[in-house]
């Protein structure tokens, strides 16, 4: 068995980043196809499995704990358990990533400040 859903369904009105969840398709995987021009980026969070990006194109600065780094297109960037991140698209292009969460629901719980 298998589903095919596109892109599109999963945007939330008036957002250009797709959150894809995996629960309803019984994945154990959930995962944001992001989109998001420069200067733009979720606040600081955490999860209670490590998180993977997968860079398709653009750049961007993230910040995990108190460490700052950069990361672009083709690099693979994994972010630890419990660890506090962010990131922001930087540069002149949109980023795109995929932000995968070995979870059938995305858990994510946002930080102060």
């Amino acid at each position: 068995m298998y589903t095919i859903t596109r892109r599109s369904e999963h945007l939330p009105p008036g957002e250009r980043t797709a959150l894809v969840e995996g629960e309803p398709y019984g994945a154990g995987v959930s995962f944001f196809w992001t989109d998001a021009a420069p200067g733009e980026g979720p606040p600081r969070h955490h999860h209670p499995y490590a998180e993977t990006w997968v860079v398709l194109a653009g750049t961007a600065s993230a910040t995990a704990d108190e460490e700052t780094f950069d990361f672009a297109a083709g690099d693979i960037v994994t972010v630890l358990p419990g660890t506090v991140h962010r990131f922001e698209a930087t540069g002149t292009d949109r980023l795109h990533m995929l932000c995968i969460h070995p979870s059938p629901r995305v858990v994510e719980e946002e930080v102060d400040g």
